[in-house]
């Protein structure tokens, strides 16, 4: 519980800075979204198209055997604290690498582990069930002076390509409908749409309904 707590705080001093101190204040007792819920199947994944600085990154993963070996540098207070807590709950990570300060991570979390976390609340309201071939994506960060290059989409697209190496057939996941960078990401990573849920989050507590049982047009 400490340990989220130290995730909020640190959080909530990164929106203070970037965003101001009122709108801060809003995000962290209540938010609510519309959640667009997505699946991919990995079998029709595509040549991704790198970006001309691609050279320069390196994407690695990190789970429970290695992540306290690794030397690698968090820019993000918050999400260094985040590592520590969702690989003690199962997940892992991938995380996109320059001069050895990550600049970008994501979570997955496999059946096994979704169905014994917090995560699978989320599966639930999302009418979602993991097979063992199947992974759920989530929490994708990218630092904002990475943004605008490209950059999104070739990271995500390049965590797909490692998951189906893996023998992974399948990945879910969500975006906000508000966050358009994250809808273009899925599009252009051909992510088929599954209906919308409504989330709404009162300090720490989270509630969900469906929107519809139908595809979104």
């Amino acid at each position: 519980m400490i340990k989220t707590l130290h995730v909020k705080y640190h959080q909530f001093i990164e929106l203070w800075k970037k965003e101001g101190l009122l709108h801060a204040c809003k995000f962290s007792i209540y938010r609510h979204e519309e959640a667009v819920p997505v699946e991919k199947d990995l079998s029709t994944l595509g040549i991704l198209k790198q970006p001309e600085e691609a050279d320069n990154y390196n994407l690695i993963e990190l789970h429970e055997q290695n992540f306290n070996s690794s030397d690698i540098e968090y820019l993000t207070k918050s999400r260094k604290e985040k590592l520590f807590i969702n690989i003690k709950n199962g997940y892992r990570t991938y995380v996109l690498i320059k001069n050895n300060q990550v600049v970008a991570d994501i979570w997955y979390v496999t059946d096994t582990a979704a169905y014994a976390s917090p995560i699978r609340k989320y599966l639930k309201w999302f009418g979602i069930t993991l097979n063992p071939e199947e992974v759920y994506l989530f929490d994708m960060y990218l630092l904002p002076e990475e943004r605008g290059k490209g950059m999104a989409a070739f990271f995500m697209g390049s965590v797909l390509q490692r998951l189906k190496e893996k023998g992974v057939k399948k990945v879910y996941g969500y975006f906000n409908v508000k966050n358009i960078p994250a809808m273009w990401v899925h599009r252009l990573l051909k992510f088929q749409e599954l209906p919308r849920s409504d989330l709404s989050k009162l300090l720490w507590f989270e509630f969900a309904k469906t929107k519809s049982r139908n595809k979104p047009s």
